[in-house]
């Protein structure tokens, strides 16, 4: 056997006989090795020094026989600190471990109680041991279940509806039972026939003609602050018709006795609908029921400060308008005004579409036209304003084009004041 091959098998052996030995021996056999090879051969050299202790492992290590030797001591020696080391990295990994093991327990506890929460949903719907095709079926039968819920409240809706309708019919008969005298015995036969019904038919148009006003003309508050305007003429009659009150022919909903009441002055209504007359008394507002002409023909003369009417101009015929007219100049005293606002045809929308929104109006009527009726009445002095009058935002060049676009944009609304001077008396 050759000295190399002898040297390899000397090698081999003392690998092996190392491993064997450090498999039977345990961390503290090698702690006590450790101790004992420091307190022999005393500290490691600093860190200064390794360079030439380097230099010399490496001759030793080709050495031969003493070389396999020197490595294996050197190895035994450092072999307690690298164990050390495995020992605070298994400290960490078991740490780790246990932080590991207490999130996994807290995320399924947290699975636990979604999946009892989930068993009790299913439970409750009846799901928990259905197939997919018999689930699909259930959700079917709930939607169309849902579906027929729905239809049903709609229905009751409209039952309500007619409810309300019928209790708001019958509080206005009672109101027309009560305001008015109706005949104590009829004939039978065809004028007892006509007399119910015709106060059939004017119940029926007062429901119509209240929910009609609630839908088209707008909210109390939007038609409050459209009559705004005229506040500053209601401030002036206080000093020239000084005491005297303010009649409104069909008060309606009572948004101006409200606002004329506001300023101080007197006021005090009359309308023909049943329904909006009880709104009105609801408020506290003295309110009539009854026809407005005839109600002006009662009232003295010379004794009314103002006499108003919001868009009933339009549902009059011409000979009722010239006599409430004349009696209006007739019932105003001296330095009182007459006011009657109505829908301005001038504007072509108005003229041709939104005035017959209305079924009872009957025809438009020009503000030139309006104006010599209440000049035609006695009222010498009048006053024309044209409200909420729209801007045309780019307007064309062409005059031609531009006079045909204005009417678009005209006031949609006017009103003609008629003033009763003194000296007109």
């Amino acid at each position: 056997m050759t000295p190399d091959n002898r040297l390899q098998a000397i090698r081999s052996e003392l690998q092996t006989d190392a491993t064997t030995r450090r498999a039977k021996a345990g961390p503290a056999r090698f702690s006590a090795v450790w101790a004992k090879s420091s307190a022999n051969l005393g500290e490691y050299p600093s860190k200064k020094s390794w360079g030439g202790i380097n230099k010399l492992k490496a001759i030793a290590h080709r050495v031969p026989v003493f070389g396999p030797v020197a490595r294996f001591v050197a190895t035994s020696l450092r072999l307690p600190d690298r164990v050390g080391q495995l020992e605070s990295e298994r400290a960490q990994l078991q740490q780790a471990a246990i932080s590991l093991e207490a999130r996994l327990a807290a995320t399924t506890e947290l699975l636990n109680c979604e999946a009892a929460k989930l068993t009790a949903l299913t439970e409750q719907v009846g799901l928990y041991s259905g197939t997919p095709m018999q689930i699909d079926n259930l959700l079917h039968e709930n939607h169309l279940r849902y579906q027929s819920q729905l239809k049903l409240l709609a229905q009751l809706q409209l039952v309500k509806d007619e409810q309300i309708k019928s209790d708001s019919r019958l509080e206005t008969f009672i109101l027309r039972l009560n305001s008015q005298a109706l005949p104590t015995s009829l004939e039978p036969g065809a004028e007892a026939t006509q007399a119910n019904q015709t106060n059939s038919e004017t119940i029926l148009l007062d429901d119509f003609y209240w929910r009609f006003e609630e839908k088209f003309r707008g909210s109390t508050e939007t038609v409050r602050s459209r009559l705004q305007v005229y506040v500053p003429h209601l401030e002036s009659v206080k000093t020239s018709a000084p005491g005297q009150p303010l009649l409104d022919i069909g008060c309606g909903r009572g948004e101006w006795l409200k606002l004329a009441q506001a300023t101080g002055l007197t006021v005090k209504g009359v309308d023909l609908n049943a329904k909006m007359v009880r709104d009105c008394l609801a408020a506290a507002l003295p309110v009539t029921l009854g026809d407005g002409v005839a109600y002006l023909k009662g009232e003295p003369s010379n004794s009314l400060a103002v006499v108003t009417g919001f868009h009933i101009v339009e549902h009059l015929p011409f000979t009722l308008l010239m006599t409430m007219f004349k009696e209006a100049y007739r019932a105003l005293a001296p330095g009182g005004f007459a006011l009657f606002e109505t829908p301005n045809p001038e504007n072509i929308l108005v003229g041709a579409c939104t005035f017959y929104t209305d079924p009872t109006h009957k025809n438009p009527i020009p503000p030139p036209t309006l104006a010599f009726m209440l000049e035609e009445a006695g009222f010498i002095r009048q006053e024309c304003v044209r409200l909420r009058p729209e801007s045309i935002i780019n307007p064309p060049e062409n005059a031609a084009t531009l006079a045909v676009i204005q009417r678009f944009y005209e006031a949609s609304d006017y009103a003609i004041i008629g003033f009763k001077d003194g000296l007109e008396l």
